[in-house]
């Protein structure tokens, strides 16, 4: 707990050593992987993150947070059949984090699995009508792969009014 209070005031070579020490005496807890790959995400060392939740995956193959990271570091890098996998995780766990279920119908777009994906935009935009990332990437779901164009630029209309989203 004290390694995830220095990561959060941005002292990670503190937490870093923190948790270090945990794994020293029990190196069998998934969350000291997850919170040593939030770390190294935090410090630029995406190859160091990895590493770090593969191996809570590696203890705990049901993580869902762990799979949540990974699977938003590999979709970060266009990587969805990882992603994918990764992702399946929190979602069997019925998961309803919005981020995660974005992440998630972004990997199976990008695996081609695309009505699986238009059903998890369609429950998104109706939990979530406003939410400027899912209305785009609904939109280029809508677009590009289901050649539904009125729909997808209805719902580009929309995101005018909206605002861009941040990335």
């Amino acid at each position: 707990a004290l390694a995830m209070v220095y990561y959060k005031r941005g002292r990670f070579e503190a937490a870093e050593y923190l948790l270090n020490k945990a794994m020293a005496i029990d190196s069998n807890r998934t969350e000291l992987y997850s919170n040593m790959g939030l770390i190294r995400m935090a410090q630029g060392e995406k190859r160091e993150a990895i590493k770090a939740f593969r191996k809570g995956l590696e203890i705990n193959n049901q993580d869902a947070v762990i799979g949540a990271n990974l699977g938003s570091i590999y979709v970060k890098d266009k990587d969805y059949a990882k992603a994918e996998l990764a992702l399946e995780i929190p979602i069997r766990k019925g998961t309803k984090d919005v981020k995660t279920l974005n992440n998630y119908a972004i990997a199976l777009t990008g695996t081609g699995k695309h009505d699986k994906a238009l059903g998890i935009y369609e429950k998104l935009m109706k939990d979530n009508p406003g939410q400027r990332d899912i209305m785009l990437n609904y939109s280029i779901l809508l677009i590009d792969h289901k050649q539904k164009y009125r729909e997808g630029i209805d719902i580009l209309n929309r995101l005018k009014f909206v605002g861009a989203p941040p990335e």
